[in-house]
């Protein structure tokens, strides 16, 4: 109706994201609510097998079908987690946590069939790709130990007095790389044609790029977008100072301006992809540290009652809420827009505030017998 791609991954056509703008909070969203609603549904249909699958199908095929590594991961997590926990709060429901396993269970056999696994796919072709290229420009890079550490330092030595003496070993010496200058050429050229890398090069320097990638010709490195920008903004930290590892750098300079192939302006974007070091990276450590304990506080504040009342405490919801937090947590470190988007952060927030509620002393956790008896009188 629209016209909008549907897709997940536009070029690959893979995954379905529908209408939603961002892969990545999209994602985290889903994986979020994934255990809540599944922990919804065994509480408000108390003993009943249909209604369980049936939540734990829906909201699992969501994170199936969106395609990201991550989402299929925390499908997994998802409904096997609860499972587990479920067991552990109350045997009586061993045939729901069952049920629940199962219908987790059959995504394996079927992610052959995923978006996730033809994304992959996808993936591997173009980096095989690159490696005939790579193996095409035929570049050399020859990798030495210097020349004391390779004498043998545990030798003995005989003293004056007749006593033997041992020497002390020497820390093995980091390799040193020589790249003559043709092959310097190859591998600049090399790294010119991966996508953005083109401009970190133009940037900072071949020399600068060439160690912090470590001299790589591995195309699954190279390719990787992420990657790039971690690392430029890495070489930025370093040549910013000790006031920009505090309290962080300048989002303008994340950019950096060029001639793409068509002889049109180009402005490469390097603002990472990963939500913690991106804290990092804008608000330095200082801004890292106080995003941590604020995340950390709601995770710890939720454990130290488990720890001090493990009966009264540990209760179904509160283990869907600590693997939903778990989750965001691992989605904001590995994948973007999730602590830096309010679309996703705000159901961050809702999460840690029922961790904060039902972490309280005077909270009772919810108890579905009690609740019918009182609705009975």
């Amino acid at each position: 109706l629209t016209g909008t791609d549907p897709h997940t991954y536009a070029v690959d056509k893979t995954g379905i994201l529908g209408w939603f703008l961002w892969t990545n909070s999209q994602s985290a969203i889903l994986a979020m609510a994934s255990p809540i609603v599944i922990c919804w549904s065994i509480y408000r249909w108390k003993g009943k097998l249909l209604p369980v699958i049936l939540t734990a199908a829906i909201s699992e095929a969501t994170l199936y079908v969106l395609a990201p590594r991550l989402s299929y991961a925390s499908l997994v997590i998802s409904g096997l987690g609860i499972a587990f926990c479920l067991l552990l709060t109350d045997r009586k429901r061993w045939r729901q946590a069952l049920v629940l396993a199962l219908v987790t269970c059959l995504f394996v056999p079927a992610y052959p069939l995923s978006p996730t696994y033809k994304r992959l796919n996808a993936n591997e072709s173009r980096a095989e790709r690159t490696e005939e290229h790579i193996k095409e420009m035929d570049i050399h890079i020859e990798t030495v130990l210097p020349t004391d550490s390779t004498k043998n330092t545990g030798d003995t030595e005989q003293s004056e007095t007749g006593t033997e003496q041992v020497q002390e070993t020497q820390p093995p010496t980091k390799p040193v790389v020589h790249l003559d200058e043709q092959n310097a050429d190859k591998l600049e050229k090399l790294y010119r044609s991966q996508d953005i890398l083109w401009s970190m090069v133009d940037r900072f320097g071949r020399d600068k790029v060439f160690q912090i990638y470590n001299y790589t010709l591995d195309p699954a490195v190279l390719s990787s977008t992420r990657t790039m920008k971690i690392n430029f903004c890495t070489l930025l930290m370093e040549e910013s100072g000790t006031l920009s590892r505090l309290f962080g750098l300048n989002l303008k300079d994340m950019t950096h301006d060029r001639i793409g192939h068509e002889g049109a302006a180009v402005t490469d974007n390097y603002d990472v992809e990963n939500d913690l070091h991106g804290i990092y990276f804008l608000t330095g450590l200082a801004g890292l540290a106080l995003m941590a304990l604020f995340l950390l506080y709601f995770g710890l504040r939720a454990l130290f009652p488990l720890l001090r009342r493990p009966k009264q405490c540990f209760k179904l919801p509160i283990c869907a809420f600590a693997i939903a937090y778990g989750l965001g947590l691992i989605h904001a470190y590995f994948t973007a827009s999730v602590l830096r988007r309010n679309n996703a952060s705000i159901y961050l927030a809702l999460v840690l505030a029922g961790l904060w509620y039902l972490s309280r002393k005077e909270h009772k956790p919810f108890d579905p017998a009690t609740e019918e008896k009182g609705s009975a009188g």
